[in-house]
């Protein structure tokens, strides 16, 4: 769009009409916030496309790869606040889909949420648990911070800049250009928000269609299973129970740091590979049960009594009383699979 004023009329006709109604997971919405963008920020858009496409296509496979381990549950967030789906995109460019990554700055998380806005959001941030870390929780806390920004500023490419740099620097870039939209007021922005903008806009078009960046992305991972912990446990009696190793379990879990679930973090969410699931949930349970001495606990029986698909509680027994040193069979409410 080369007229100027044509473009600014888009924008601030946009605004007002058309951006409450960016709530489907369109390219268009994408195509139609990349023309509200200033011409000076063309430059970081290339950048921007090169990085994912070019110089950076690897790695930009590989989170495309990734995506549906997170993909199911950010879209439930953003959903229930009732945000528009394309911001599940933001972090491709926000951590590069790394759930341990921390900036420079303490953010942390897919979503990098800084400590103070995490708190103030909900999340509990402490030397046990950082829920910044949890992917479902992390993203209701971005879905309701980015409402918020959006409700403050009625504008999408406004929210986005005060989510990467504070809704501060955004009035204040605002007070500086005597304008109020994004074109107007991004050369008064910090220089990692000009970047910012562009970046989470491209990723979200390529995340969208990679085919037509010239990107393709097979074999993507299966999303994973997620159980809900009713008694408190620790993530090497989870894995024991399943008959895996501690290292995935602990990369689908890194919000809990010292791999413990405390009773005041009841109920919690366990994440489990599908494939572990679907394919050892039931036989594991069988394992524990052949080697169980304990009377107080028929598990034999109950297994046999327990219909396939219904929800399976046992009792507590000793440490003692089975190799796996399990407190509670079943820490977990669960159903078993046909």
């Amino acid at each position: 769009m080369r007229n100027p004023l044509k473009k600014v009329l888009l924008c601030l006709i946009g605004t007002f009409t058309f951006s409450p109604l960016l709530r489907s997971d369109c390219l268009a919405d994408l195509t139609y916030l990349k023309d509200c963008l200033a011409p000076r920020d063309a430059p970081y858009l290339d950048k921007a496309q090169y990085r994912y496409t070019v110089s950076g296509q690897q790695e930009t496979i590989k989170m495309l790869k990734k995506l549906p381990l997170y993909e199911a549950t950010m879209e439930k967030a953003l959903a229930d606040a009732d945000v528009p789906d394309w911001l599940k995109f933001i972090p491709l460019a926000e951590s590069r889909l790394k759930p341990r990554a921390v900036s420079s700055a303490g953010a942390a998380g897919l979503w990098q949420i800084m400590p103070r806005t995490g708190r103030s959001l909900g999340l509990t941030i402490n030397k046990q648990v950082d829920e910044r870390l949890d992917t479902y929780k992390s993203s209701v806390a971005a879905a309701k911070y980015l409402k918020q920004l959006h409700h403050q500023f009625d504008d999408w490419l406004l929210a986005l800049a005060a989510y990467n740099c504070g809704p501060g620097n955004v009035r204040k870039a605002q007070r500086k250009s005597g304008g109020y939209f994004y074109h107007e007021i991004s050369r008064y922005l910090p220089r990692q928000t000009k970047r910012y903008i562009p970046r989470v806009l491209t990723i979200a078009q390529i995340a969208r269609n990679p085919r037509s960046f010239g990107l393709s992305v097979t074999h993507k991972v299966v999303p994973p299973v997620t159980i809900t912990v009713t008694t408190p446990t620790n993530l090497e009696v989870i894995a024991r129970y399943y008959c895996m190793q501690i290292g995935p379990l602990t990369s689908l879990n890194p919000s809990y740091l010292e791999g413990r679930i405390n009773a005041t973090q009841l109920p919690a969410k366990v994440v489990i590979p599908a494939i572990v699931y679907h394919s050892n949930e039931r036989i594991s349970v069988i394992k524990i049960a052949q080697h169980l001495q304990h009377n107080d606990i028929l598990l034999s029986t109950a297994l046999q009594k327990q219909p396939l698909g219904s929800p399976l509680a046992l009792h507590k027994t000793s440490t003692t009383s089975n190799p796996f040193g399990i407190d509670y069979l079943l820490a977990f409410s669960m159903s078993l699979p046909a």
